[in-house]
């Protein structure tokens, strides 16, 4: 081409497929910097290794372009497809999870984290649901008001003799140990209601941690769920149980529980039978590009779809030049409108204009111009 010629249409889109290739190669090398560094890359490695990419991507995909604007052989033309693929599989390679950590890395470990507050949270609702004494404190309260019935009736006579005897004060004591007993139940009780307390702070910083992607955070706070639960389950009425009630005594032998205290044991053994081991699903750390490919799907979908339209886009704009290297319309040559001088313009209108007052329209104006 002389240099006084305009270029061709077609040489135009070589040269801004160029431009739009070193400008992919050189954003995907930026989100490839940023993405090693927000993985926990060292700032000037990651640097370094942004601006490598940058150039040795725009420079491939400049010349590629470029002699695919020239080549007419077979071979030529295969070689160049096959250089466009891989250069496109070195970008997605060594750039594609990377810009995806850097554009959607945080929202990605977000998605990730939330997911797992939940089984924690249901951990820790199974673990006080299942310290729940409420049943047994009621049960030794109607117990004791049951013995204190029999005592009464032992002091007015209702089983044959009137008075204040041993059968009187054996009642007596026993509505005293199962009193005892309410009582450390309730304190039971309320130990379990400051633990669920802690276990609902722990779960709203875990919720908190996990929408802000803060890992370290919600591994604290997990942590601190699973301390509860095991408090929870550490919480045990057993003792209280079994020195609580009447034992009845045969000469030198235990005969065995009497009928309100078998009652209130088996009551105590299937609240105990109920209960099942409950742990806390404590999740490992996730780095961000275990979060990005875990949610390939999901939050960082949108991300991938970017970071793989910028590795390809390169690749379209060399099959591009390829498919019309040939065709005759990209050869014109663009000529640039001429700007005509002031008084030439006005010229023409008033010719137009009185083309038009003379006559019938379209033929007239046509034959002014």
């Amino acid at each position: 081409m002389a240099l006084d010629e305009p270029p061709t249409h077609f040489e135009r889109s070589t040269r801004f497929a160029q431009y739009a290739s070193i400008g992919c190669s050189a954003f995907a090398a930026l989100g490839t910097g940023l993405g090693y560094h927000a993985a926990g890359g060292n700032l000037l490695v990651s640097a370094a290794g942004g601006l490598v990419l940058a150039g040795a991507l725009g420079v491939g995909w400049h010349m590629a372009i470029g002699s695919a604007s020239r080549v007419r052989t077979l071979i030529g033309t295969t070689a160049l497809v096959l250089g466009g693929l891989a250069l496109t599989s070195v970008a997605i390679g060594a750039s594609a999870q990377a810009v995806v950590v850097s554009m959607a890395g945080t929202s990605a470990l977000s998605a990730e984290l939330v997911a797992r507050v939940e089984p924690i949270s249901a951990a820790l609702a199974q673990a006080s649901a299942q310290a729940d004494l409420a049943a047994l404190i009621g049960s030794a309260s109607s117990t004791a008001a049951g013995y204190r019935a029999m005592a009464a009736q032992e002091a007015e006579g209702a089983f044959g003799q009137s008075g204040e005897g041993p059968r009187f004060a054996v009642l007596t004591l026993a509505a005293d140990g199962f009193d005892t007993a309410q009582r450390a139940l309730i304190a039971l009780d309320a130990e379990a209601d400051e633990l669920r307390g802690q276990g609902e702070v722990a779960v709203t910083a875990l919720r908190g941690s996990a929408a802000a992607g803060d890992q370290k955070g919600f591994m604290t706070a997990a942590q601190q769920v699973s301390s509860v639960v095991m408090a929870l389950q550490a919480l045990d009425p057993g003792v209280v149980v079994q020195t609580t009630g009447i034992v009845r005594v045969q000469g030198n032998a235990v005969a065995g529980l009497d009928a309100a205290t078998q009652q209130w044991v088996t009551q105590a053994d299937a609240w105990a039978d109920e209960r099942t081991e409950v742990s806390v699903p404590v999740p490992a750390v996730i780095s961000l590009g275990e979060a990005v490919r875990s949610q390939a799907f999901g939050a960082a979908l949108h991300a991938w779809i970017a970071a793989a339209a910028i590795d390809l886009l390169p690749l379209i704009a060399l099959l591009m030049i390829l498919s019309l290297r040939s065709e005759p319309l990209m050869r014109d040559r663009v000529h640039p409108s001429v700007r005509r001088e002031v008084g030439v313009r006005e010229d023409d209108l008033r010719s137009r204009e009185a083309a038009v007052a003379a006559g019938s329209g379209v033929q007239r104006l046509h034959a002014a111009e």
